[in-house]
C-alpha cells in the first residue's frame, strides 16, 4: 500500500481511496491498483465486500519486451485536489516509456470518481479529445512523483520528482505540462544535445551530495511556525538529518534552506493536519513513529552542534591529533573497503557499561553512543577521518574531518568535496547524505563491525600481542554472544589478496564488503541482487539474470555471466568510474587487484554453483 485519501467530504460521502502495487512474486508483473472501500460507521471500520476497483495497471501489458519487471516507481501517491478530483501518481517503472501518452507512464492523472463507473474523465482535462492518448493524464514526463500536495489556498500543485543518477527535483505542476524526463534530469539533459524545447524545468533542483530521493511535502499554512508561512516543506529519502524549504534570494532564484535537522531514519512521506501542521514518517522506522515539525527551542542549524575540529571531538589526544584517545579499542576486517589504495586505521568506542550484542546472522547491535572512526592516509600522511555515531535517540550520523596539509588538526566538512592530493591522487571526500546512501539501515549502517569481519587474529598495537578479535572483544566485556560460539563456529570473509581462501571466498567477500549494504533484501537499491557472502547462489539472483538498471551497451549481458567477464555487468560496473560505477561513491580508482579476482570467479567452472563459502562455518 502506498497512499489512502479520504473522499473531500467524508464523512458525508463515506468512502476511503487506497493505493497500492502488488505481485505474487518479484518475478512477476507489478499490478498497481486504486481501489475504494465504503464505511458505514462514520470510519470506525471499512467494510472489505464493499470494495470496488477504481484502475489497475498491470505493468507487463504497457512495457512491451520486459526482460524484468522493476519493483520500483509504480503507482504511488493518491490525493485530492482543491477543485474536489482524484490525483494519481504512477512512476516510470523501466525509464522509457514517461513521454509516451498512451500510457500513464511518469505521469499524474486526473479523475471525477463523483461521476461515471468507475469514474469519469474531467472534461477539462488537457488530452481530451486526442486521439489515441489516454484521456487521464493531466500532467507527463516525471520519473517517479512519489508524493505530491495541493497547496490548500492557492490549489497549486506541488510535486517531488524522484531523480536518477544525479539529480532531484521539486516541481510545480500544471495541466498538460511536460517535466522532461527522460530527455532531462532536473535541467539536465540525459544524453548530450537533447533538445529541451516545450519542457517545464523544475523549480528547485539538487544534487545526490544532498540528497537521493527528494520526499515532496506540503505549503505550510499553519500557526505554531510563522516564520515558514507560505513556504513548501520537503525532505530527501537518503538524508536522514534534514527537513528543507524553498526560499528565494535576491534575484528571485529559488534555493534550498535547512529548516530542521534530526536523526533517525529519513522520511518516506509528509502529511499535514486540519490545523496545517506538518509531520513525516519513515517506512523503515515503525519504531520512531510519526515525528512532527514544532518551533526550535535551541539552534538547530547543525553548524555549531558537532565540533569543528578533530582534536575537539574526544576521540584523538587534543595535543596530538593523530594518537586516539584512551578507551578508543583498535580492529581490523578481514575484507576491507576499496578505498583508491589509502591505508585504513580503524577504532570503536561503546560508553560505559554497554555491551555489543552479536546478532544470530552475525550482525551486531551496537549501543546508543557508540563511535566508529576509520582513518585513511597515504605513507603515513593522513588524509580524511570519518567518525559514524549512534546518537542519543538512536539515529545513526556521519562526519568527514579533512587533514590540514601540515598533520595538525583536521576539519568538520559541511559538504562533501574532492582534492588532489601530493601523490597526484583525486581523494573524494563524501557528504554527510553520501555517508549514509552506504552506510544503510538494512545494514545495520556500521558496516566494517560484524562477526564475520572480525573474526581473525589481530596484533594489537598497544601491547604487541596478536589474538583473535572476536575473543578479545568478549574478555574484555565489550562483545557479547548470546550463543556462546566459538570463532571456529563461525565465518569469515576473505580479503582479496588471501591466496590461502578459494577464489570464490575472496570475490564474493568483496562484493560483501563493498557492495551489500545496498544490494541485499529489502535493501534501497531497485535491483534485486542480495550480494551478501552467505547468499546462496540463486537467491543471489545474479547468474544470468538480465540487467534491470541498464546494460551500459553490451549485447546480451547479465548481471553475472558465467565464463563472460566481458558480458558481466557486476564486473563491467567495478572496472569503470564515473557514471554507473560500482561502488558508486567515494572512489576515483578502480580495484584491480579485485577485478582480477572477480574475473577468475566468473571464469571458474562453478562460478553459478549452489557451493557453500569455504569460509562459512557450520
Amino acid at each position: 500500500m502506498t497512499s489512502l485519501a479520504f473522499h473531500p467530504q467524508f464523512p458525508d460521502q463515506p468512502y476511503l481511496y487506497v493505493a497500492y502495487n502488488a505481485a505474487e512474486d518479484r518475478q512477476s508483473p507489478v499490478e498497481s491498483v486504486v481501489t475504494r472501500f465504503e464505511t458505514t460507521d462514520g470510519g470506525q471500520t471499512f467494510d472489505p465486500a464493499s470494495e470496488t476497483v477504481i484502475l489497475s495497471l498491470t505493468q507487463d501489458q504497457v512495457i512491451a519486451q520486459l526482460e524484468e519487471v522493476s519493483r520500483f516507481h509504480h503507482l504511488g501517491q493518491i490525493a485530492f485536489g482543491n477543485d474536489d478530483l482524484l490525483y494519481i501518481g504512477f512512476g516510470d517503472p523501466n525509464g522509457r516509456t514517461a513521454q509516451d501518452l498512451s500510457n500513464w507512464h511518469g505521469s499524474i492523472l486526473r479523475l471525477d470518481v463523483d461521476s461515471g463507473e468507475p469514474y469519469a474523465i474531467p472534461p477539462d482535462n488537457p488530452f481530451v479529445g486526442v486521439s489515441g492518448l489516454r484521456e487521464e493524464i493531466f500532467a507527463y514526463g516525471l520519473r517517479n512523483p512519489w508524493r505530491f500536495s495541493f497547496d490548500r489556498e492557492t490549489g497549486e500543485l506541488w510535486v517531488g520528482d524522484v531523480g536518477a543518477d544525479a539529480w532531484e527535483e521539486v516541481d510545480l505542476v500544471v495541466s498538460g505540462g511536460n517535466y522532461g524526463w527522460k530527455i532531462m534530469e532536473g535541467n539536465h539533459c540525459v544524453e548530450a544535445g537533447c533538445d529541451p524545447t516545450g519542457l517545464i524545468p523544475p523549480v528547485l533542483e539538487y544534487n545526490h551530495e544532498a540528497g537521493q530521493v527528494v520526499i515532496g511535502g506540503f505549503v505550510y499554512h499553519g500557526q505554531a511556525i510563522p516564520e515558514l508561512a507560505g513556504s513548501y516543506i520537503f525532505g530527501d529519502g537518503g538524508s536522514p538529518r534534514d527537513i528543507w524549504r524553498i526560499v528565494y534570494d535576491a534575484e528571485g532564484v529559488p534555493q534550498r534552506q535547512n529548516i530542521a535537522r534530526f536523526s533517525g531514519s529519513s522520511p518516506s512521506f509528509f502529511t499535514q493536519d486540519n490545523d496545517g501542521e506538518l509531520y513525516f514518517m519513515s517506512t523503515r522506522a515503525s519504531l520512531q513513529g510519526v515525528r512532527k515539525i514544532v518551533p526550535k527551542t535551541t539552534d538547530t542549524s547543525g553548524a555549531s552542534d558537532f565540533p569543528a575540529l578533530l582534536s575537539q571531538t574526544g576521540c584523538v589526544e587534543p595535543a596530538d591529533p593523530q594518537t586516539v584517545a584512551e578507551g578508543m579499542i583498535p580492529y581490523q576486517v578481514n575484507s576491507p573497503l576499496w578505498a583508491d589504495g589509502a591505508a585504513i586505521a580503524r577504532w570503536i568506542a561503546i560508553p560505559e557499561g554497554t555491551q555489543i550484542v552479536a546478532q544470530d546472522d552475525g550482525g551486531l547491535i551496537l549501543p546508543i553512543g557508540t563511535v566508529v572512526v576509520q582513518s585513511f592516509s597515504f605513507d603515513d600522511a593522513p588524509v580524511e577521518t570519518r567518525l559514524l555515531i549512534r546518537h542519543s535517540d538512536g539515529g545513526w550520523a556521519g562526519y568527514s574531518y579533512e587533514w590540514l596539509d601540515d598533520g595538525s588538526d583536521a576539519v568538520l566538512l559541511e559538504n562533501g568535496k574532492s582534492k588532489e592530493l601530493a601523490n597526484g591522487q583525486t581523494w573524494i571526500f563524501p557528504s554527510r547524505t553520501q555517508c549514509l546512501e552506504c552506510h544503510t539501515q538494512v545494514a545495520g549502517y556500521a558496516l566494517g563491525p560484524e562477526l564475520a569481519q572480525l573474526n581473525g587474529s589481530f596484533t594489537y598495537p598497544s601491547t604487541g600481542r596478536t589474538a583473535n578479535q572476536l575473543v578479545t572483544l568478549q574478555h574484555i566485556g565489550v562483545l557479547h554472544d548470546p550463543q556462546g560460539r566459538l570463532p571456529e563456529q563461525l565465518p569469515a570473509l576473505a580479503a582479496v589478496g588471501d591466496n590461502s581462501r578459494p577464489v570464490e571466498d575472496r570475490a564474493r567477500s568483496y562484493l560483501h564488503a563493498n557492495c551489500s549494504g545496498c544490494h541485499r533484501a529489502e535493501g534501497p537499491t531497485p535491483s534485486l541482487m542480495d550480494l551478501r557472502f552467505f547468499t546462496g547462489i540463486e537467491a543471489m539472483q545474479v547468474c544470468n539474470v538480465a540487467p534491470q538498471l541498464g546494460d551500459l551497451g553490451i549485447e546480451d549481458a547479465a548481471l553475472i555471466a558465467p565464463g563472460a567477464p566481458e558480458r558481466s555487468i557486476v564486473y563491467q560496473r567495478m572496472n569503470r568510474r564515473g557514471p554507473r560505477q560500482m561502488p558508486p561513491l567515494g572512489t576515483a580508482l578502480v580495484d584491480t587487484d579485485a577485478l582480477e579476482i572477480l574475473e577468475q570467479w566468473i571464469l571458474g567452472e562453478h562460478v553459478c554453483s549452489e557451493t557453500v563459502p569455504a569460509g562459512v562455518g557450520e
